[in-house]
């Protein structure tokens, strides 16, 4: 009686639990339903037909260029540089639909989501993809959402600050301000992201947000421009499976409102696999299998590799695709496809219909099975022309291609799909720079306004000021001396902490800014000018503190004019400083490799400024007049001094008589500015590459 009893309680914990489950799906289902539907004429179906990809392979190319030398001693050839990682793929997911990429790592599944959604650069690539009959333009881009595997969003923002400021910077200019807030609202309603939308992002360094949270809201920034096709590279990567099962019945919910959705996904759980309608299996950068991914299973056991009861589907078609099972020995070998053309042919469906099938990819190759996953490879491979196989098409592939091309062209002529429409969106370019300027100064707001910062700068300031106690006024070759490394601290410290700051500037940022910059929500000069303006009130804020300090306790000159000439300099070197470390940054994208040249730099300018060495070999002092040090130093003793009775000069410095402040001045100045262009002209060649 007790196990009877306990039995039955079992059966209805998992009663309630699957009732609770079903609850929690559909209320995922109603919160999407609250975005807008696909009209018809903005629905895209995409095509890709024999796409096939190369990327340089590292270790080949090396090996090109050891052979190069060995030549004479009769050594053979080195192999292709070029590595191919994907192999004539075909397939097509229309509104309504999620086709899932799935295969094992390495399979070229990310890849070829990259080269559907037209974010990929290959060394060489073939094939055709296109949507709703067209080739990928701009303003088919801007319809087009891309969420990328690793959940790129500033950390120092709040989950409605991130999405608000996508939505004033992608959001159609057409739209007013309320429209803009409305559609927030309604995505963070429909992502279910309401209850944490004043809650920090967070990462490494700050609590935050959970994994699968964050997950949404890069979603959600997708979900702003109401896309028309949606791509995701692993949105199930790093959640545990009820999570994952959540936001992948997400993604089905938004393909039902008339979008188009592909996604890669590595292992997924036997529900979410039942949440797909498409799938694409991948090995080794070729196609085993494009179909329903419900028929994937029987599809398969037709072939001779038939799932063991109890296995998920899903597992076993990832150990198929790795090569690790072997074929069913006791099967006919006949393809599935034969037993479903025959059953076509009997009038069972009609012909809209068969094409639909035929082109989700119940058709394969005739002929004899091969053992293993290569001969599917080479078997099963060739349906759409020969994905994966290097035989003749089937006929009937060619008239498919023809009936579909026919159909698309009506289905666009009748929706009014437009051929191309060149009215950028988005905001105009004053708004992305007064947006991308508040955005830069609230993501610098814990790192600028902190503590540590602030108290650096205190604290160093109170030190020197304490050292160099009240020795402004000597005017005699000692205090004089004594004033000028006061002076050349002053100069010096500003300028490296603002160097070597600005070197993490861009390589930290870089990532963010080319997957947003792909996706259009901005220009690169918006972006560049928000960044510099952001900076500029705390980059003279914290300097101000700093030489108010010194002056005071050092006992410069006490003259209003002399002060503002002092600061004006400091900020000008400071700026000057930020600008080497900006294009360093930039230039590398690799802190280490920045520090070490700054380094050098700085320490060079340094050692030639004129404090440190008097009698510098001539052959030498040219590199003086490369830096900036040299001339900001020669422009505060010459404000210091200029117009005072002094008693003796120090011995090696420059004469007060020589120092040309203007001069100093305007080179000082072209240096910023020609090094602020550089910095644009290198941001503008990394994003473009």
């Amino acid at each position: 009686m007790a196990t009877a009893e306990e039995g039955v309680s079992v059966r209805r914990v998992h009663s309630t639990y699957a009732a609770e489950m079903a609850k929690t799906l559909e209320r995922t289902y109603t919160e999407v339903r609250q975005l807008e539907k696909i009209p018809a004429h903005k629905q895209l179906t995409i095509h890709f037909k024999n796409v096939s990809a190369w990327v340089v392979d590292i270790v080949s190319l090396q090996m090109q260029k050891n052979m190069i030398g060995m030549k004479k001693a009769g050594a053979g050839d080195a192999p292709p540089a070029q590595k191919q990682i994907l192999t004539n793929l075909s397939g097509h997911v229309a509104p309504g639909e999620v086709l899932a990429l799935m295969g094992p790592s390495g399979g070229g599944k990310t890849s070829l989501l990259s080269a559907i959604a037209g974010r990929a650069k290959f060394v060489k690539s073939e094939g055709v993809i296109t949507f709703n009959g067209q080739e990928l333009t701009k303003s088919i881009k801007r319809r087009v959402g891309f969420v990328m595997q690793d959940d790129l969003l500033f950390e120092s923002l709040t989950v409605y600050e991130s999405c608000y400021y996508a939505a004033m910077l992608r959001c159609p200019r057409t739209m007013t301000h309320q429209e803009k807030l409305d559609r927030v609202q309604t995505v963070l309603n429909a992502l279910g992201l309401n209850k944490c939308k004043n809650t920090l992002i967070g990462g490494f360094m700050r609590r935050g947000i959970s994994g699968g949270e964050r997950k949404r809201v890069s979603i959600g920034h997708e979900l702003l421009i109401n896309p028309s096709a949606l791509f995701l590279d692993e949105p199930t990567s790093g959640l545990d499976a009820t999570t994952a099962l959540k936001l992948v019945h997400t993604l089905r919910s938004l393909a039902q409102t008339g979008r188009s959705v592909i996604t890669t996904i590595h292992q997924p759980s036997s529900r979410m696999y039942q949440e797909l309608d498409k799938l694409l299996l991948l090995s080794e950068g070729r196609a085993i299998y494009m179909g329903d991914a419900q028929a994937a299973s029987k599809w398969f056991e037709q072939v001779g590799y038939k799932i063991p009861y109890g296995i998920n589907v899903a597992d076993f078609l990832l150990d198929l695709a790795s090569g690790d099972i072997a074929a069913d020995e006791s099967s006919t070998g006949t393809f599935f496809a034969d037993k479903w053309d025959a059953y076509l042919l009997d009038g069972k469906v009609d012909e809209r219909e068969r094409l639909r099938r035929e082109n989700m990819g119940f058709q394969a190759r005739r002929g004899g099975q091969q053992g293993g996953v290569l001969g599917l490879l080479s078997g099963l491979g060739g349906w759409e022309g020969g994905a994966g196989g290097g035989a003749e098409s089937d006929p009937s592939d060619s008239a498919l291609g023809a009936t579909l091309g026919r159909e698309v062209s009506q289905v666009d002529t009748e929706a009014g799909f437009p051929k191309e429409d060149k009215t950028r969106t988005g905001a105009s370019w004053p708004a992305q720079v007064g947006y991308l300027t508040q955005r830069f100064m609230k993501v610098r707001r814990f790192e600028s306004l902190g503590m540590q910062r602030f108290l650096q700068l205190i604290v160093v300031g109170l030190l020197t000021g304490l050292f160099w106690w009240q020795r402004g006024g000597a005017t005699d070759s000692l205090g004089i001396s004594d004033v000028g490394g006061l002076l050349f601290f002053e100069m010096l410290f500003m300028a490296f902490a603002a160097l070597f700051a600005a070197l993490f500037t861009f390589p930290q940022e870089f990532r963010l800014m080319v997957k947003e910059r792909a996706s259009g929500m901005y220009r690169m000069s918006s972006f560049y000018i928000a960044r510099i303006a952001a900076d500029l009130p705390l980059d003279c804020l914290y300097p101000t503190l700093f030489v108010l300090i010194i002056y005071t306790f050092g006992g410069l000159r006490p003259e209003a004019g002399a002060f503002f000439a002092n600061w004006g300099t400091i900020i000008l070197l400071l700026l000057t400083a930020q600008s080497i470390g900006l294009f360093l940054g930039a230039a590398m994208m690799n802190p280490k490799s920045a520090q070490t040249v700054a380094t050098i730099l700085m320490l060079a300018f340094m050692l030639t400024g004129g404090f440190y060495v008097a009698g510098i070999p001539s052959w030498i002092a040219w590199v003086k007049y490369l830096g900036f040090i040299y001339y900001g130093w020669n422009i505060l003793l010459y404000v210091e001094y200029n117009g005072r009775q002094i008693e003796s000069w120090p011995e090696g410095f420059p004469a007060l008589e020589d120092l040309k402040p203007g001069r100093d001045l305007g080179i000082l100045f072209a240096m910023l500015i020609f090094s602020r262009i550089c910095i644009y002209y290198v941001l503008r060649k990394k994003t473009s590459s």
